[in-house]
């Protein structure tokens, strides 16, 4: 769809001006989720403005696996999340390392659309582009202590979604889903900052949504 129409974009911009609902996160460990709407093509210019893109709703996961599926669902077995076609979104936190290994790690994302992933500001994986479920893995040379950052950026088009977020370390060498225990979000406390915003058009890349 290139462009709202008169109800879909009132509703839209009654979501826009709305105040971010807030979680309580000390109640589930997990990440921060926040989901933006949006109707004007082109206009995801800086994600980071929530004054002017304010999230439509405040959630917290366990993990960042979402299997492929037709609706992503609520954490602990919730309704289904609002959307389920032309949403993106940008997950942002940090991993603790400790008995973790120092040398390299392999850190895979698995996605249905595109999907790219940051560790410690160096990109890591490019799963970008309109594809069917599909995993691509980068490897990156860590020190084994403390904490890294990392960033996800993600965009559904239509059909199934779905987002894994997995790794191997130096001690460890069994691929598995990266664990709520060394998730925490950026300003300190459990789980992973997500931002979501949901399009009103057709993209074909996450260049459109100018989410790096």
């Amino acid at each position: 769809m290139k462009a709202c129409g008169t109800l879909l974009l009132l509703l839209c911009a009654t979501l826009v001006l709305s105040p971010p609902v807030s979680a309580d996160s000390s109640l589930v460990t997990g990440y921060l989720v926040e989901y933006f709407r949006q109707c004007e093509p082109g206009s995801f210019v800086d994600v980071g403005d929530t004054a002017g893109n304010p999230p439509e709703e405040t959630l917290t996961y366990p993990q960042v696996n979402f299997e492929n599926s037709p609706v992503w669902k609520k954490p602990n077995g919730g309704d289904d999340l609002p959307f389920n076609d032309e949403f993106a979104a940008k997950f942002t936190g940090k991993i603790s390392l400790g008995g973790q290994g120092e040398g390299e790690y392999t850190f895979c994302l698995k996605s249905d659309d595109g999907s790219k992933l940051w560790v410690d500001g160096s990109e890591v994986v490019d799963d970008n582009g309109l594809h069917p479920m599909k995993k691509v893995c980068g490897t990156k040379s860590l020190s084994g202590s403390g904490t890294v950052s990392f960033k996800i950026t993600f965009y559904e088009d239509r059909g199934d979604a779905g987002l894994i977020f997995s790794w191997k370390t130096p001690n460890d060498d069994t691929e598995s889903v990266v664990p709520a225990s060394v998730l925490s979000l950026p300003q300190g406390g459990a789980g992973v900052r997500a931002e979501f915003f949901r399009q009103c058009h057709t993209v074909n890349n996450l260049a459109d949504l100018k989410l790096d």
